[in-house]
């Protein structure tokens, strides 16, 4: 399959009618354009930090987003947190009524204030699950088919409006955050943007469930380097 930069960029709205063969090729060729743009995004970042002498404060924000070695870190990495992220900034891409309110529930749910991946859920967090159904059905009766029809033939605005949130919500990982570093947190979340642009076109030309397959495969490197933590305690 030749490289096209336009396909990427610009990808057709609708799911392609491939063997599972021909997909498993592709999500396989995604994998390694995310590889090869994480590097360069890797390099690049760097080569801006020296520069401009930002150099240390790159190598700590770097070492400020490592999790902590445990086994529950690689299920978030392969299983939960692809799913969740794909039904927040993909799923909502087949524009229908269903999947724009499942992906808003799992937005107001995963940035609710009391949302946490590592502790037990409180009272306080259920209400707000709650408050997110009651949200959420709301919506489902509101969204019209005109509403429908106008995200359909504004496509490529919301493909690209998904993928610039996915990085911009990462900014989050450098928490707590400082004003004076805006331009290295915005420098430190190319590589999501990249991975973002390469889920998006897995999910609208293949699928959902592609897309979380190609994002789980991208984690598998960050989950191996978990394990090896673990194994080296």
């Amino acid at each position: 399959m030749i490289l096209n930069l336009k396909k990427f960029a610009i990808p057709t709205y609708g799911i392609e009618p491939l063997t599972l063969k021909e997909k498993l090729k592709r999500i396989v060729l995604l994998y390694f354009i995310t590889l090869a743009l994480t590097a360069f995004s890797v390099v690049f970042i760097y080569t801006i930090g020296i520069i401009f002498g930002y150099y240390d404060e790159i190598k700590a924000l770097q070492n400020q987003i490592l999790r902590p070695a445990n086994y529950y870190t690689i299920l978030l990495l392969l299983f939960i947190g692809p799913v969740v992220e794909e039904l927040i900034f993909r799923f909502y891409l087949s524009f229908n009524k269903f999947s724009i309110v499942v992906s808003v529930f799992f937005l107001l749910v995963r940035f609710a204030p009391d949302f946490s991946y590592h502790k037990i859920p409180t009272k306080m967090f259920l209400v707000q699950i709650i408050i997110a159904v009651f949200f959420s059905v709301f919506l489902y009766f509101l969204i019209s088919q005109k509403i429908i029809e106008m995200m359909k033939a504004k496509f490529l605005l919301f493909f690209w409006i998904s993928i610039s949130l996915f990085a911009l919500v990462h900014i989050r990982n450098f928490s707590p955050l400082k004003g004076d570093l805006i331009f290295l947190y915005i420098l430190m979340v190319i590589p999501q943007f990249f991975m973002g642009w390469m889920l998006g076109y897995a999910r609208v030309k293949y699928g959902f469930k592609w897309g979380c397959l190609l994002h789980a495969l991208i984690n598998l490197f960050p989950a191996l380097m978990v394990f090896l933590a673990i194994k080296h305690k």
